[in-house]
């Protein structure tokens, strides 16, 4: 585990580091064995994974993606923020599993399924929706 995050500009053919000036708020531990799922054109989510320490996480955070991607050239630019959000889970949350899969369903939801928990898989499936930028809503 890293705990580094890129991003790729397709029009630029480049890669961008997410851990400098251009991202603010908390940003998740280095994590491996994450599920990470685009969510509409307004973020990433990412939920689950092993820690450093080995340690399966069942936090979920939500990467915000500017509207426009501006201001590549001047990483300062107000025009140009990810923003890092810990969501606050509403509702029973999955479990902390390794390896999860997930799948969008649609602007603001995620089916997130199976995964690894310390002593065995689990085959459990969840819906999580985002809900007001900072919270997911699991059924």
């Amino acid at each position: 585990s890293l705990g580094d995050a890129w991003i790729y500009d397709i029009s630029l053919g480049s890669w961008f580091d997410l851990t400098g000036p251009m991202v603010v708020g908390e940003p998740p531990p280095a994590l491996s064995k994450s599920c990470a799922v685009g969510i509409d054109y307004l973020g990433v989510l990412l939920f689950g994974g092993r820690d450093a320490d080995i340690d399966q996480r069942s936090e979920a955070y939500f990467l915000s993606i500017p509207p426009a991607l501006l201001g590549f050239t001047d990483p300062t630019s107000e025009l140009l923020r990810f923003t890092w959000t810990l969501l606050t889970n509403v509702g029973d949350a999955a479990p902390a599993v390794e390896a999860p899969g997930c799948a969008a369903v649609n602007e603001s939801c995620t089916i997130v399924f199976w995964g690894r928990g310390k002593l065995r898989r689990t085959s459990d499936t969840y819906l999580a929706c985002l809900e007001d930028g900072d919270k997911l809503r699991w059924t």
